[in-house]
């Protein structure tokens, strides 16, 4: 299994469960609101909603939301999240935490495991992506929607994770460290690929494989790491243990949102002959001897 969430910590949940929820996103800067509507205005939308990338946006466009990116973050309500000692004792933001939990929709990133997914094969094409965050758990999900051009399959895949507050002398992988105690280590355990639809037909999700992920950081050795680079209750962007961009809002109502998040019971086992590369594979392959 993952490592133990600093997230899940009785020392978290008390005051969490006991402290009334605080709405912060309208006490942001003015110039953060005016900001949050200038990044999004910049994201042109794409088909299937589908978020938007440095390969389907013109450079120019990339060049501005990033910019537009940087200029938000330090005006962050929520700029620390917290830390976890060698001791598993905890210094956290409860406020900021519970502004992290919950469901977010992926607009635009420039990480390889997004931009790969805009050259799928066979006609297969990248729906919404989605993250979510459950606190209380310590989990967290992506998930990704691919459909097909002729409507053939309907596909879903999640990759599952634990989540917990990282130490504050630790550093990712470019070699930065942890200064503004605002960056949790994501420990992959699982990605699970499920049919949705096939010929018309629902499938319910009845025909799934899970299989070991096997990524960049899982063969270097080091915890992947996502550092939360700005946050209110509905805007986030976040930087990647590799500097990659993510940037995020809760999902709109009136349109078909994210599945449940799996339960610890309904998460099964994994297939231990096969891996998935987020950054390189399409589907699952079969693990070198």
């Amino acid at each position: 299994g993952g490592f133990p969430s600093a997230l899940a910590h009785p020392a978290y949940r008390v005051p969490l469960q006991r402290r009334p929820r605080v709405i912060r996103a309208a006490e942001s800067a003015p110039d953060a609101e005016a900001l949050k509507r200038e990044l999004f205005d910049l994201i042109p939308s794409q088909p299937r909603g589908a978020p938007t990338t440095n390969l389907t946006a013109a450079k120019e466009a990339v060049a501005k939301i990033e910019a537009k990116a940087a200029e938000l973050e330090p005006l962050s309500p929520y700029p620390r999240l917290g830390t976890k000692g060698e001791d598993g004792s905890l210094d956290a933001c409860a406020e900021a935490l519970e502004a992290l939990s919950g469901p977010w929709e992926l607009s635009y990133s420039n990480a390889p495991e997004i931009t790969r997914l805009n050259r799928l094969p066979f006609g297969f094409r990248l729906g919404r992506v989605f993250q979510l965050v459950d606190v209380d758990r310590g989990a967290l999900e992506n998930q990704a929607f691919v459909g097909h051009l002729l409507g053939l399959a309907r596909l879903h895949t999640r990759a599952v994770a634990s989540v917990g507050l990282a130490a504050p002398g630790g550093v990712d992988r470019r070699g930065v460290a942890n200064k503004a105690e605002n960056r949790v280590e994501v420990t992959f355990r699982k990605v699970i690929f499920s049919l949705l639809r096939f010929l018309f037909l629902p499938a319910f999700g009845l025909l799934r494989k899970a299989v070991v992920p096997r990524g960049p950081a899982e063969r270097s050795g080091k915890t992947p790491t996502l550092d939360i680079t700005y946050l209110d209750t509905e805007v986030r962007v976040s930087r990647g243990g590799d500097g990659s961009l993510f940037v995020l809002r809760r999902p709109g109502p009136g349109k078909a949102g994210a599945l449940p998040m799996l339960s610890d019971e309904g998460l099964g086992g994994v297939d231990k002959g096969s891996t998935y590369d987020a950054t390189q594979d399409f589907l699952p392959k079969r693990a070198s001897a």
